[in-house]
């Protein structure tokens, strides 16, 4: 659609930009309070995520199995973390 339609190629970019724009706010808030490393870059933690979660998205609707969309999202879970200091309380539990 993004290559034949540049009205609607335009629209999906302006609501993609809105969805990470939350994650970079999320992320720039938890940076701010000290849980994630000062070096951590807010805007391109959000893109990796949000790339992660529109692939498995993708791939899981294509093979119409959720297995893809976890595994994106445990990948981009456990590149967030990398990026924890120890000021953030961990998480426990599973995400599925």
């Amino acid at each position: 659609l993004a290559d034949r339609d540049d009205t609607a190629r335009t629209d999906l970019a302006a609501c993609f930009e809105a969805w990470e724009g939350y994650l970079v706010d999320g992320l720039t808030h938890m940076r701010d309070r000290g849980g994630l490393a000062p070096n951590a870059d807010p805007r391109l933690l959000a893109m990796a995520t949000f790339a992660s979660l529109q692939g498995g998205l993708l791939l899981a609707k294509t093979h119409k199995d959720d297995e893809p969309l976890r595994v994106a999202l445990d990948a981009a879970y456990a590149h967030l973390r990398t990026f924890q200091t120890t000021k953030a309380t961990p998480r426990t539990g599973s995400s599925h």
